[in-house]
């Protein structure tokens, strides 16, 4: 952390914001490890139709996204996040694309808010508390990519650490 005091408050939102990062770059990975170390195995957290704790929500959503889903992309934008010593609140955007190939090609688009309370326990930040505000929700069928097909591009790989950008990496613990 930066000695400097006018730098922590930054510094505490940059490590923030990598907890969220970890959350939703675990769900596209299918990665256990990385979605748990976003959330206090404490926190509550409410998905709307799920409420539970932190430490439940990985084992939650990879079977779902395994059997229903070819790929996700779980993506945060704006945030206001604010720090008060070693608690804060956040109000981040996010969009989430799920690719489904059963039955034909369909997309589910969602978009909305993450509402959340992290804490900053022995030096590190994790969520305490989520709530997803869902602004829009949607379900379609994929159409057409004109001339381009997913069979020429490099497919992500989900669930076994095998994926591209994991190469050369450490796992996170």
């Amino acid at each position: 952390m930066p000695s400097d005091p006018r730098f922590e408050d930054i510094w505490d939102q940059h490590c923030i914001k990598q907890a969220m990062e970890r959350y939703c770059r675990g769900c596209d990975r299918m990665d256990g490890a990385l979605i748990d170390s976003a959330f206090w195995p404490d926190a509550h957290v409410d998905m709307g139709p799920w409420q539970g704790p932190g430490k439940e929500v990985s084992g939650l959503l990879l079977p779902i996204f395994k059997n229903d889903n070819a790929a996700t992309m779980h993506m945060i934008m704006q945030s206001h996040i604010e720090v008060t010593g070693p608690a804060a609140v956040g109000d981040t955007y996010f969009f989430g694309m799920h690719r489904r190939e059963k039955d034909g090609v369909s997309m589910m688009a969602a978009f909305g808010r993450y509402v959340d309370r992290f804490e900053k326990r022995h030096g590190e930040w994790r969520i305490a508390a989520r709530t997803v505000v869902m602004e829009h929700l949607e379900n379609h069928e994929a159409a057409a990519a004109g001339d381009l097909s997913m069979d020429m591009f490099r497919r992500g790989r989900r669930g076994d650490g095998a994926d591209l950008s994991y190469e050369g990496r450490t796992p996170v613990n």
